[in-house]
């Protein structure tokens, strides 16, 4: 999305957000909203806009956080994982 040669599908991004808030953590859900709202304030600004740019920002920001936490949870979940059956990247199977 942040790549400039991304053609900003705005109907597809707002139908793939308000799939994604369906299934969200409640506590996910409002920064689905901020995303959506901001895709459908952007969809009615002028593409050669001085405003279109930074309105743009304002979808990603969102976006980005709900990025960072998803990455942020599975990564937790993956060191849970790892202590609760041992770092198997630490054992030698071979020799079993």
């Amino acid at each position: 999305m942040a790549n400039p040669n991304w053609p900003r599908d705005i109907p597809w991004l707002i139908q793939w957000l308000r799939r994604e808030r369906s299934a969200a953590l409640p506590e996910e859900q409002v920064l689905y909203d901020r995303a959506i709202t901001a895709a459908q304030d952007y969809a009615r600004i002028p593409i050669d806009s001085a405003d279109a740019e930074p309105a743009w920002d304002r979808v990603l920001v969102p976006v980005d956080e709900l990025l960072t936490r998803r990455q942020a949870m599975h990564l937790d979940r993956v060191r849970r994982a790892q202590a609760k059956h041992g770092d198997a990247g630490t054992h030698d199977h071979r020799n079993r």
